[in-house]
């Protein structure tokens, strides 16, 4: 059997493992971690310490050479978590890893989120992002010149084009339930564990609930709309994006999106926020700027509503895309889905 030790726990998988009678098993083994599901329907993951922390990561010096089957067991016993029959994860020297509270510093609203919308701007600009919804956000950032006009990216790109600009435009108190309810096809759209359309919704969320928390309730976000509304996404996605995007809009996140709003929320520097923004960026293959390309519609909504006015025209390059797949385009989704 592997014994390897934990380097960090998460806040939410720290609480979760202190209830021993909870049974749990593998619900997905892929590289670079491993999801295990608890008999209560609680997903968690063990993942290796270059990945970003997580309120529900378990993170190890190095991932075992073996991955778990799917289906395995996995049991708590005298502060060891054992996955399958191969794997066992030392817990009890685990750093435990909780958030700090999002506090503003003597920045408005407004300025916070026009700060991070130039520190993504300036982060795009210099760089390459990845995904097609990247590339369709930031207009002036390089293009995948090779991508043919009628791929997989296109396809994702024309269907999430009208979702993305709504959101952005929206005023939100008054607008996000229908902005939402437009939304709900781009749920799950996408490859892999977490589709680019979950991974955008879910950091436009995550920074509507970080502003509205930090200025209490100034950006006017009904909530127990957004409870319902998860509600509709629950079945739309698979089980494991599913959790992510619920704690995005309930307010937990991975450190590297969490630490760009803290900073934006305390008055940091532009240069500090450039450099958070590079470290969301590099979540994933894309998730990372698929979430940034979320964390751009909620701060383009939070400006246009502090200055009660309307912003058009935000993605140029987005409309020949949309307009030019218009007519070609049949109902497509593509979801990985965990049973």
């Amino acid at each position: 059997m592997t014994t390897l030790f934990a380097h960090q726990i998460g806040a939410t998988a720290y609480a979760a493992m202190l209830e021993s009678d909870r049974s749990w098993s593998v619900l997905a083994s892929v590289s670079g971690a491993i999801y295990i599901e608890s008999d209560a329907g609680d997903i968690l993951w063990i993942a290796a310490s270059s990945s970003a922390l997580h309120p529900r990561a378990i993170l190890l010096p190095v991932m075992p050479a073996v991955l778990p089957s799917v289906g395995a067991e996995c049991y708590l016993e005298d502060d060891y978590l054992y996955v399958g029959v191969d794997l066992a994860i030392r817990l009890c020297d685990a750093e435990l890893w909780s958030p700090e509270l999002l506090v503003r510093g003597g920045v408005s609203a407004s300025d916070a989120a026009q700060r991070i919308l130039t520190a993504i701007d300036r982060t795009a600009f210099r760089s390459t992002p990845r995904g097609p919804l990247a590339n369709t956000m930031f207009f002036h950032a390089p293009t995948n010149s090779g991508a043919s006009g009628r791929s997989l990216e296109k396809r994702l790109v024309a269907r999430a084009y009208q979702t993305i600009e709504s959101l952005c435009q929206i005023s939100v108190g008054a607008d996000l339930q229908d902005g939402l309810g437009n939304a709900i096809g781009v749920v799950g759209l996408g490859q892999g564990l977490t589709p680019s359309g979950d991974d955008l919704l879910g950091a436009f969320l995550y920074t509507l609930h970080a502003l509205d928390s930090a200025y209490c309730g100034l950006v006017g976000v009904h909530w127990e709309g957004v409870d319902g509304w998860l509600q509709q996404a629950r079945g739309l996605t698979n089980k494991i994006s599913f959790t992510i995007l619920a704690d995005h809009a309930y307010g937990d996140a991975a450190s590297p999106l969490h630490d760009l709003l803290n900073a934006a929320l305390d008055g940091q520097s532009l240069e500090c926020l450039v450099r958070a923004v590079g470290r969301v960026s590099l979540i994933g293959q894309s998730s990372g700027w698929d979430m940034l390309a979320g964390v751009h519609c909620a701060c383009s909504a939070c400006v246009r509503l502090m200055a009660h006015d309307s912003v058009h025209g935000i993605f140029p390059s987005a409309h020949g895309v949309a307009q030019e797949m218009k007519q070609e385009l049949e109902p497509w989704k593509e979801v990985v889905r965990v049973y």
